[in-house]
């Protein structure tokens, strides 16, 4: 498997589980009419569900447990062909290599993945705005995050630790950190954003930082080198000399 494709699966397990927030918020506005304008006002059913005066309806049973069903395939399709697919084929994928170097849950990753959508497609600019009652913002809430990636209150009580700086592993190391440091504003309300690096670097565009550029360049394994200016003769024998090694290596490996 490789990065788009390990993408592409990752899309639509995020389009399944946006669909069960969608399900179950449907319950919260029964008229039709007024779903419309959800996020322009709150109507007076809408308050008296929120305070707990007016019982809310039962997400039907049914469908719930068809999408669950769903859901769960697609995470376990996702595992196997990730142990299939990973270290065996040399093959590294962004997301699971930026797990092991900050020791990402999965929970983590997921929220990490609700973050790169947006950068992925643009159709999840539309879908996040509406399940956020905003249409102005494109970006995911932390209450979104939560939502998406958790599937109990008290998964989502333990996972927030991530957004909270300077510590938490999120906040710390992935996501930027100006979004969660806005003051004034409920730790739920704030966006999730990924910094500019890590998406750089999920997105495997090859940039390097822009801060690094003045003092450093990008060199690939197959690029030529520059003639030294004494003793060329020594590079060609040390680059011959490699050559050899690595095609020696690598028949060894095959056989």
């Amino acid at each position: 498997m490789h990065a788009w494709e390990h993408y592409d699966e990752e899309l639509r397990l995020l389009d399944k589980r946006l669909q069960l927030i969608y399900l179950r918020r449907q319950v919260q506005t029964a008229d039709v009419q007024t779903d419309s304008f959800r996020g322009m006002f709150v109507s007076e059913d809408e308050f008296m569900r929120l305070i707990g005066a007016q019982e809310e309806d039962e997400v039907p049973a049914e469908e719930e447990a068809v999408l669950l069903e769903e859901i769960e395939r697609l995470e376990e399709r996702i595992e196997r062909r990730l142990q299939a697919g990973g270290k065996s084929s040399g093959v590294s994928l962004p997301l699971l290599y930026l797990s092991s170097v900050f020791g990402l849950s999965r929970a983590e990753q997921r929220i990490v993945m609700l973050a790169l959508a947006v950068e992925l497609d643009r159709k999840y600019e539309r879908i996040i705005g509406f399940l956020q009652d905003d249409l102005t913002n494109k970006a995911p809430n932390v209450s979104l995050a939560l939502q998406t990636a958790c599937r109990t209150p008290e998964a989502m009580r333990a996972a927030r630790v991530s957004f909270l700086l300077p510590n938490g592993k999120l906040a710390k190391y992935v996501l930027q950190r100006e979004e969660l440091d806005q003051p004034g504003r409920s730790l739920l309300s704030k966006s999730v954003c990924l910094d500019k690096r890590i998406a750089a670097f999920l997105l495997d565009t090859g940039e390097p930082d822009e801060t690094l550029k003045p003092a450093a360049n990008m060199l690939y394994p197959d690029d030529p080198l520059d003639p030294l200016h004494i003793h060329e003769n020594f590079q060609m024998q040390l680059q011959q000399f490699i050559r050899q090694h690595y095609e020696g290596l690598r028949l060894s490996v095959s056989v």
